[in-house]
């Protein structure tokens, strides 16, 4: 390209080398071609720092799955939270029921502590009135 004369051909010769600098395949010489490549490269660099729109979407999703997988978690603690709430809560009842049925036990036994001792004061009043006078049971 470089060598072809003619009319209007001196843009088809700069782009031309134009494209062989920017491929790399020839040196900038002028101060405008190193121009051209440093803008190319910083082009080049930021594009290079942007990420894809796919994945960009792929990183959403992932988040999404992620945050579906937390909720999960949570769902799970609540519910292993709510059983001990249950289990305590069971617990605490078979507590008091015990309490009453021991209250009642206790209550039977001095009941009858108390019967048993109204019965053996009643027998040894008796056996007193029956014996004479003088003398004593101790």
């Amino acid at each position: 390209l470089t060598t072809l004369e003619g009319p209007d051909m001196d843009w088809v010769r700069k782009y031309g080398r134009n494209q062989l600098v920017l491929g790399g395949h020839i040196e900038p010489e002028t101060d405008e071609e190193k121009q051209m490549v440093m803008q190319a490269q910083q082009q080049a660099q930021m594009q290079a720092q942007q990420p894809d729109p796919a994945m960009l979407m792929a990183m959403a999703e992932d988040k999404k799955g992620q945050a579906a997988m937390q909720d999960a978690m949570n769902d799970q603690a609540k519910v292993q939270v709510d059983a001990f709430n249950a289990e305590s809560k069971r617990m605490d009842s078979e507590t008091k029921r015990m309490e009453a049925i021991n209250k009642g036990r206790n209550d039977t036994a001095k009941t009858a502590s108390e019967i048993k001792g109204n019965e053996l004061d009643n027998v040894q009043k008796l056996a007193q009135s029956l014996m004479p006078q003088g003398f004593m049971i101790q």
